[in-house]
């Protein structure tokens, strides 16, 4: 399923590295936006209040991606670990447990909800993808056949022209046959 992603103990620390960035560079969109956006009219004023709003509050998401990220990655781990399989529904129990451990200073009742959507959320995305690799897989398998298909029309036209087998075991080489498709038609 994942076979290009690191193994688990360094899975962790690839997610919330990337978590991170993806966190500071998004918060640094939203936060430069809205830094100027309050800002007091005058263009330095714009400059200067986006400049104050990105510096202050970019780091916090970014934290704030990566503290989740750890969370999901953790569990994901631990539950690849015990169950011996990477399918989707770890994704989707780790969604819970991230969006639980998250919410657990909120109490019981915040923790419930946040387990759910983050659940929800997690089997989402998971069903997408598992669409998009269905379909992905279904070109592949009509391009595959067409391909194959072609290669046995070229090579019943090759029997009937008499040139199968020619150039093989030190035999003289055959006509050249132009008409051999390729993986571009």
């Amino acid at each position: 399923m994942a076979e290009w992603r690191d193994p688990c103990p360094w899975r962790i620390v690839e997610d919330v590295g990337g978590a991170y960035a993806l966190g500071f560079f998004g918060g640094c969109i939203f936060a430069t936006g809205k830094g100027a956006y309050t800002a007091p009219k005058g263009i330095m004023n714009k400059l200067n209040g986006a400049w104050m709003n990105t510096r202050i509050r970019a780091p916090r998401y970014g934290v704030s991606f990566a503290a989740w990220a750890f969370a999901f990655s953790s569990a994901e781990c631990t539950m690849i670990h015990f169950r011996q399989r990477e399918d989707p529904w770890n994704s989707i129990c780790s969604g819970a447990f991230a969006g639980a451990a998250l919410a657990a200073r909120q109490g019981k009742g915040a923790m419930a909800v946040s387990a759910v959507f983050g659940g929800i959320i997690l089997a989402v995305i998971e069903g997408a993808m598992s669409i998009m690799n269905k379909y992905q897989m279904d070109q592949q398998l009509a391009m595959q056949a067409q391909q194959q298909k072609a290669f046995e029309d070229y090579m019943k036209q090759q029997q009937k022209a008499g040139a199968v087998g020619v150039g093989w075991g030190g035999q003289e080489q055959g006509p050249k046959n132009p008409g051999m498709p390729t993986a571009l038609d």
